[in-house]
């Protein structure tokens, strides 16, 4: 007894704080049996106290623990913040627990069992589970036992419900299940808990005195709140023929509604269960009564207005033409178009694709830059008769090509060149034909109007299609919603790939009367760029995907702006602003939005809102049953909005897109609101009528409001050779963003490499962010992956070696690298992307830089690194005996291993294999559309053979880009470089040669703009052979000329007529530095270089990061390939060196060799290619469609041992010593001034 108090002299207050261990619930009736027994007397009672009890050893049943398991396994943790407990008490009605009563005894079941039955089926359909666990108590007393103590020990008993079980099945399961109590009763629950990784998440439902205290001495006993290895538990106590129930939980596991009624509604479900033993349960229902029903189903559902329902978008658009004829409906990077104008370039657009064989009912693609063209195309299609495809113009080939192959779809485009593989289903509007007659095709409002691709779960896109209805009652809600005017400003900034573009940027405006105005690609993530086109166009409304609108209303205040919305995933944050802020909710199979929530104050959990004007939500169980207000469960939407289904997959819509199992009389009789679409996603209602979002119930994600099945990706990862197993997860940085992680066994590849690999096969937000090589993945013990399991990404460098920053510019880059990609440490040469940065974390990056810098998106893009940022570059020599010191320290540790590993030699022995077994005929490649190439480097010793080649071998036309004071000059400059190696006038060629002087480390080329488009407009290849190769000087200058320059000819490439660009690299981006963890290795054309560390040739380091560049660019649309040249020597049919022989590093480092007089074949061993045959190699190779983005070693496979020849010379006076003798007598040289220079 912890304290007395003294009420008055009749009157004492006794608070007991007993520890468990002491007293259990019998216990404790037993203590108060006999206190009260001696408070009359003053007598106490002896007790006999019950020793602790040890642990016993398991036994573990098999089949028990197995099901024990295999619960637990996917047992979903119940989260909870709060501390604080709510609780609750109520007495079972009479009328209720005298048919509890008799039920029992008819069943010979004890009250606790039949209890325990019934609750747990109550948990399991109120979580919206299959199963459940339960902690169930046993005591180890004999039955007349007075013993104090803690003689109760709890065992977790599992229930599975199964769809066809009845009440009755259960209790006779459970039955079977106190057979096997017994034999486990001795385990020790914290064993159970460790075996089971439970930890504290099984439910709890016991029969104890702490849900009504008896009272003691006629004296009202009140117990405190108490919750044990649960977030919630009920117990309940039999006191004077009444049976008192108590329920406690966290504050916050459950919503105020779900509390409060939780004892109520499980009195009610148990009346159910008691009247209904042979029901089956999936039927028996949590709502309590009608009027909850009617809330649920229909009250929250009034959500019918009229609307043209019976008009085509054609019909209304033809009508706002006629009223609105000189309005702006569009207005692009292009120029503006009239309603007028549209009007008319889309009927004209029409009859070309009636020409071309397009009819009612088919599908038409649409593939077009961010210009007034998309609209005209779409409207096009439409008069055509037809449905449209919108596309993004980013989305890979790949995935352009099986869209169409699926949808058997033409392709209208204005760029034909992109698919020359599918020209007899392209009609492109660059090509008009005025005689064209025009014919209206007559559609319905259920015409398919619209298909879009989302991603899918077995690796191909399934494709959404909706009708003129669906669209038509989504732009009458909009645009009453959202007051549209004719004439207003409207901002259109999402993807035409994306339904939010495609459908809401596009008709509500058309249909009013307004403007679109649509945001130019190169600002779309410039935020400060954003806010200037709005306020310079007079933008009255604007849709953003939802991490941007977080980021722009919490940067800007815009007067002018009457409403902002967002969508396409979570919405986390918001800031107060003038303008009306909207969340908007819906998936692409309702046709954009189906719920709306107007934002007005910051919220924990911000809701999705209320169902549009006729649409319908419904909250149901995994029985289709509406679960009460504040219980989660499945989102079904129902409606004009819903979609026919998908496209060539009826099963899969069958299951998708069911009948309406709460369809009223009324909606019956109006033939509407007949079917729901089953979202998948877990949502909850709110006594307001809004929904709350709560997550998935599958393996979908949103990625930057895009939709995204994980399993697309995971057999897209499976399909790439040697990879086994693979799957991926979601994860959240510290900015609360989503990002991606893919797992995968077999054989092992650098991030960049599957990187590309996917990227051509999958849309950029679908590439994973990190990939983790597992030796094998996770497995649950049913089999199944263990995503619980599965290792976090590690969000820290994974670039080359750490380096500090030597600024305070490059600190402040550093620091902000680190908050926005959630690291604990950025290095100046990180690159941003490398790390796990994207798209929209280089926005959330500007966004924090600008208070310091004066930057943009495209800079972040561009540079990459902090040091590349900041602009304070540098290279530091280091001294040259401490660079020896390193060599020969380098060399001694790898006389310990002089051959390759194991995983090497499989590695070598699986590419030998390889190419042995590669077919050496000759190849039917398909050639690319080439006309004109652009050349750099023609004055180079690799670069002239590859113009002779060009000139020899193909009919192209060249273009020559050359540094020089004069285009005179530049001609000069090449045809005395081409004299000398093949002594040949290269006048004989002026007809196909164009030579052009330009600087390409500035970024115009030091072109003038006419010649720099007209270039542009030409060029359909880029062959990259400009580079500055010596191979020691200054970081900056070498930057400059081999990254730089290559960054300003692929931003050339991105608007060139080809977008093909063709680098030239060396091999020595696998040579010099090292891998890890390896004295030697074995490298071929799939090893991207970026596992090699301290790279010390600054030649070597800034080729490789020119490698990277030109992979970047891939992203841009932009087919590159690469080319490791080797140890360029003479031109094998007449014998010619490089001209500026001194200039070549391999000639250097001979030439020191015979200085010294001595070589070591360490130093010696050499390939050697003759040049023209290399430049022979790539021409054969860069022209080739089936060989685009590809790595490619252009070099000799035979290595010569130079120690050998020159040692046998005895003119060369050159002596052969071992690798550290050769060190050894070049340091002692150092010190010599006479070999200083060399």
């Amino acid at each position: 007894v912890d304290c007395i108090e003294t009420v008055d002299q009749n009157l004492f207050i006794l608070f007991f704080n007993i520890h468990h261990i002491l007293l259990d619930g019998k216990g404790l009736e037993n203590f108060i049996s006999s206190l009260n027994e001696a408070i009359p007397s003053y007598q106490s009672e002896n007790c006999v106290i019950m020793p602790a009890r040890s642990t016993s050893d398991i036994i573990k049943s098999c089949d028990y623990f197995q099901q024990l398991a295999s619960i637990a396994s996917e047992y979903e943790y119940t989260p909870h913040n709060s501390l604080e407990i709510f609780s609750d008490s109520a007495c079972l009605p009479q009328e209720l627990q005298l048919m509890l009563t008799s039920f029992a005894a008819k069943n010979q079941l004890s009250l606790f069992n039949l209890l325990l039955v019934a609750y747990a089926i109550f948990e399991i359909q109120l979580s919206n589970r299959r199963s459940t666990l339960v902690l169930y108590p046993l005591d180890r007393r004999a039955a007349s036992s007075g013993e104090l103590g803690c003689a109760v020990n709890s065992v977790i008993l599992p229930f599975s419900l199964n769809p066809q079980d009845t009440f009755s099945d259960c209790l006779r399961d459970h039955q079977q299940k106190l057979e096997v109590l017994k034999q486990i009763a001795a385990i020790d629950l914290l064993d159970v808990l460790e075996y089971t990784d439970l930890t504290s998440n099984v439910t709890n439902f016991a029969q104890s005195i702490m849900a009504h205290v008896p009272a003691l001495n006629g004296v009202e006993a009140t117990t405190l709140p108490q919750l044990s290895n649960s977030p919630y538990g009920i117990k309940y106590n039999v006191v004077n023929q009444h049976i008192y129930f108590r329920f406690d939980c966290y504050q916050d596991v459950f919503t105020d509604t779900i509390r409060n009624s939780f004892l109520l509604r499980f009195f009610k479900f148990l009346d159910k269960l008691l009247t209904q033993p042979q029901c089956k349960l999936q039927k028996i229902s949590l709502l309590m009564d009608d009027h909850e029903q009617k809330q649920l189903l229909y009250d929250f559902n009034e959500t019918f207005y009229e609307y043209p329902r019976d008009a085509t978008i054609l019909d209304l658009f033809e009508d706002v033409v006629a009223n609105y004829p000189e309005n702006i409906s569009v207005s692009a990077a292009d120029g503006q178009l009239s309603y007028q104008e549209l009007l008319i370039k889309s009927q004209s657009c029409a009859a070309q694709l009636q020409a071309s064989g397009v009819c009612p009912g088919d599908f038409v693609a649409v593939l077009s830059s961010r210009s007034t063209n998309y609209y005209v195309m779409v409207l096009a299609v439409l008069y055509s008769g037809a449905a449209f495809i919108p596309l993004d113009i980013s989305y890979p080939k790949e995935r352009v090509l099986g869209i169409l192959e699926d949808s058997s779809a033409f392709l209208l485009t204005n760029n034909e060149h992109n698919y020359p593989d599918l020209v007899k289903r392209i009609v492109t509007t660059a090509s008009k034909d005025e005689k064209l007659c025009f014919v209206k095709s007559v559609s319905t409002p259920e015409s398919p109007t619209c298909l879009i691709y989302t991603s899918g779960s077995t690796g191909k896109p399934k494709g959404v299609i909706l009708t003129q209805r669906n669209i038509i009652n989504f732009c009458s809600w909009y645009s009453k919603e959202r007051s549209l005017t004719a004439g207003e400003h409207y901002a259109e900034y999402a993807s035409f790939g994306f339904d939010a573009g495609a459908i809401m940027g596009t008709f509500p405006a058309l249909l009013s009367g307004s403007s679109i105005y649509v945001v130019p690609e190169e600002i779309r993530l410039d935020l400060n760029a954003i806010k200037d086109f709005i306020i310079d166009n007079q933008i009255v409304g604007c849709f953003f995907a939802t991490l941007i609108a977080e980021q722009f209303t919490e940067n800007f205040t815009l007067q002018g702006v009457r409403f902002i919305e967002c969508g396409g995933e979570k919405l986390k944050k918001y800031t107060p602003q003038s303008f009306d802020f909207y969340n908007g909710y819906g998936p692409t199979e309702c046709t954009v939005y189906s719920t709306q929530y107007k934002v007005t104050q910051e919220q924990t959990n911000i809701p999705i809102g209320s169902p549009l004007m006729n649409y319908s939500c419904y909250v149901v169980n995994k029985y289709l049953q509406a679960v009460p207000l504040g219980v989660v469960g499945e989102l079904l939407i129902g409606g004009d909005g819903v979609g026919l289904g998908y496209l060539n997959q009826p099963e899969l819509t069958a299951e998708k897109f069911i009948a309406n199992p709460f369809q009223s009389e009324e909606e019956k009789r109006r033939g509407y609101n007949h079917r729901v679409y089953k979202t998948g996603d877990l949502v909850r209602w709110l006594p307001d009528g809004n929904l709350e979002y709560i997550g998935r119930n599958d393996f979908q994600v949103k990625v930057r409001g895009y939709r995204i099945e994980l399993g697309e990706i995971e057999n897209r990862l499976q399909l790439i050779h040697g990879i086994k197993d693979a799957c991926v997860n979601t994860a959240y940085d510290v900015n609360g963003a989503v990002f991606l992680c893919a797992y995968y066994t077999g054989m092992q590849y650098s991030a960049q490499e599957l990187t590309e690999t996917l990227g051509r096969q999958l849309a950029s937000y679908m590439i994973p962010d990190h990939f983790i090589y597992l030796e094998k993945l996770p497995l649950t013990i049913n089999g199944k992956v263990d995503h619980r399991a599965l290792p976090a990404p590690y969000l820290t460098k994974f670039g080359s070696e750490y380096i500090a920053p030597q600024s305070e510019e490059e600190r402040l880059i550093c620091t902000e690298f680190a908050n926005v990609l959630g690291l604990d440490l950025v290095g100046v040469k990180d690159d941003f992307y490398r790390l796990g940065g994207n798209s929209i974390k280089t926005v959330w990056l500007v966004s924090k830089l600008q208070a310091n810098f004066k930057i943009n998106v495209a800079d972040v893009f561009k540079y990459k690194t902090p040091r590349g940022l900041a602009k304070n570059i540098s290279f530091v020599k280091g001294n040259l005996k401490q660079k020896l010191a390193l060599i020969k320290n380098g060399y001694e540790r790898g006389e310990k291993i002089v051959s390759l590993n194991p995983e090497q030699q499989l590695r070598q022995h699986t590419y030998a294999a390889q190419v042995a077994t590669r077919d050496s005929s000759p190849a039917n490649y398909q050639m690319k559309p080439i006309q004109h190439v652009l050349l750099t480097g023609a004055t180079g010793y690799l670069g002239c053979n590859l113009l002779y080649q060009l000139l020899n071998t193909t009919n192209y036309r060249v273009i020559a880009l050359v540094r020089a004071t004069s285009e005179i000059n530049a001609w000069q400059r090449v045809q005395a470089k081409y004299q000398f190696y093949f002594d040949s006038d290269l006048t004989l060629y002026k007809d196909r040669l164009n030579v052009y002087a330009a600087d390409l480390e500035v970024s115009d080329l030091t072109l003038p703009p006419e010649l720099y488009r007209h270039l542009q407009s030409k060029t359909d290849s880029i062959l990259h052979s400009a580079a500055l190769v010596k191979h020691y000087g200054e970081y900056d200058e070498f930057y400059r000329a081999n990254v730089q320059a290559s960054i300003n000819l692929l931003e050339f490439a991105k608007n060139s007529r080809g977008k093909d660009f063709h680098y030239v690299s060396t091999y020595s981006v696998l040579q010099d530095g090292h891998i890890p963890g390896y004295a030697s290795y074995f490298c071929d054309e799939s090893v991207d270089g970026s596992i090699f560390t301290e790279r010390s040739n600054v030649y070597v380091q800034t080729k490789y990061e020119g490698e990277v560049v030109t992979r970047d660019y891939r992203q841009f649309g932009i087919t590159t390939n690469i080319y490791r040249v080797g140890n360029l020597s003479i031109i094998s049919f007449n014998g010619r060196n490089q001209e500026n022989i001194e200039e070549n590093g391999f000639f250097t480092r001979v030439k020191a060799m015979l200085n010294i007089g001595a070589i070591s074949s360490e130093t010696a061993t050499v390939e050697m290619s003759p040049v023209d045959i290399t430049a022979l190699g790539i021409i054969k190779l860069f022209d080739k469609q089936e060989l685009s983005n590809q790595m490619y070693h252009v070099y000799s496979p035979y290595l010569v041992d130079l120690s050998i020849i020159f040692a046998q010379d005895p003119s060369l006076m050159i002596t052969k010593l071992s690798i550290n003798e050769f060190i050894d007598n070049l340091l002692n040289k150092l010190n010599l001034s006479t070999y200083q220079e060399q």
